[in-house]
């Protein structure tokens, strides 16, 4: 049975294919209106996906705005700015190449939450039928974004949608990965460090200014100083706070501490991009973003983009290096746990929040427990994907203190139970 998760709807093509994709589409119609903006990415299966989810579309009376193959925040800002009824991404974003995925927005270019895509499966399939299909360019992303920089830069794509940009963006650039590629054969999809070693070894090596990687659909985006640094998202998320002069922010409750430190406010949301989303639209803050990279700048779009940091990235660089600028952020340093506890998840979160009672913390319970004292932090939340895991987030300034933390606080909140593995 489909579901909607932190992003969209995400499956194998046995369980999200053509079939569900029309019935889907149908719903959307119901659900959002008759004038729809569609694109997708470059994996295998997102061509007979978009077919059928463009079927369903027209086929429930819809006019379908075709934007091609585009990043996903290109078809969230073309709905917007189209005054468009809703839009749809043919994506499964970071996930590996077997998986499809459909992600979809409201007429604000907003993403749908898991609870907004509850509403809209159960809604009545449209099926009026006469509806059409005209293309849309994407040119007015381009000129919004305004991005042309001479600076030298590398640029890993990730065998993704990026490649439809890259280039514009920095003619200069060396690009890694360019080839487009649903079986992202250079690279895993998902820009983690790990994946990142030979971005790192070639902006060393060809003296670049710095390096940059997207996934998949380009809604997250890290960076590499200089002088080989990795720099993950929530670390590119505080940068831009800082450039940008943002005093109101949104952000889930696992991103680090450090954007407490740069913004004068920071709304914690659940995990999911469409909460961080709709609390910066209706909060009216100056700007969300998270751990994973990419950032939401209301004056650009209403919906996560990994590009709009490139702007504030470019201008930064001229004032001093990023490796530089990072060094004025405060350092956090953490331990990721993942815990597979089967039905004693419920549990756990308790534990951990009575924990966290007890010794004073500042308590956020809006996914999980999240509790904050001066000098560190921790969240204990279930996944949002794997049954019977939790995860563990620890961070602190000290390093050494971080992890005898992590250590502890697996004792207390696993008293007598061995978890079956931990990640």
């Amino acid at each position: 049975m489909l579901s909607f998760g932190t992003n969209g709807i995400r499956g194998l093509f046995s369980e999200l294919g053509p079939k569900e994709a029309v019935e889907v589409a149908q719903k959307a119609v119901s659900y959002l209106g008759k004038r729809i903006v569609v694109g997708g990415d470059f994996r295998r299966t997102t061509p007979i996906l978009k077919r059928a989810v463009i079927s369903g579309l027209t086929a429930g009376g819809a006019v379908v705005f075709d934007v091609g193959t585009v990043p996903t925040p290109v078809i969230e800002f073309m709905t917007k700015w189209l005054g468009a009824d809703g839009g749809i991404a043919i994506t499964a974003s970071h996930n590996p190449p077997e998986w499809n995925g459909i992600k979809i927005c409201d007429n604000n270019g907003i993403p749908l939450s898991r609870e907004d895509g509850a509403r809209l499966l159960a809604s009545s399939p449209a099926l009026s039928g006469g509806g059409k299909v005209l293309p849309l360019p994407f040119s007015p992303y381009l000129k919004a974004l305004s991005l042309c920089s001479q600076r030298k830069v590398v640029l890993d794509c990730g065998h993704g949608a990026a490649v439809r940009l890259a280039k514009k963006l920095f003619p200069n650039a060396i690009i890694l990965n360019s080839n487009a590629s649903g079986t992202f054969p250079g690279r895993h999809s998902e820009p983690k460090e790990e994946h990142l070693a030979v971005l790192k070894e070639t902006v060393v090596e060809e003296g670049a200014d710095c390096g940059i990687a997207w996934d998949g659909d380009c809604d997250r985006v890290v960076w590499v100083d200089e002088k080989g640094g990795f720099v993950r998202g929530d670390y590119v998320f505080a940068l831009c706070i800082k450039w940008a002069g943002a005093k109101t922010v949104a952000t889930t409750v696992a991103t680090s501490r450090v954007v407490e430190e740069v913004a004068e406010r920071v709304f914690y949301t659940p995990i999911g991009v469409p909460y961080i989303a709709k609390a910066v639209w209706e909060k009216r803050l100056d700007m969300g973003g998270e751990e994973v990279g990419g950032i939401i700048w209301p004056k650009f779009s209403n919906s996560k983009d990994g590009f709009i940091p490139l702007k504030f990235l470019d201008r930064a660089l001229e004032e001093m290096p990023l490796s530089q600028w990072l060094a004025s952020l405060p350092r956090y340093q953490a331990v990721k746990l993942k815990l597979f506890v089967g039905e004693k998840a419920d549990e756990v979160v308790a534990r951990a929040k009575a924990f966290a009672e007890e010794n004073g913390a500042r308590i956020t319970a809006v996914d999980g427990v999240r509790a904050d004292w001066k000098d560190r932090w921790f969240i204990v939340r279930k996944s949002g994907t794997e049954k019977g895991a939790v995860r563990l987030f620890v961070e602190g300034k000290r390093g050494e203190e971080v992890g005898a933390f992590a250590e502890k606080l697996k004792k207390l909140l696993l008293p007598g139970f061995e978890p079956g593995s931990t990640e």
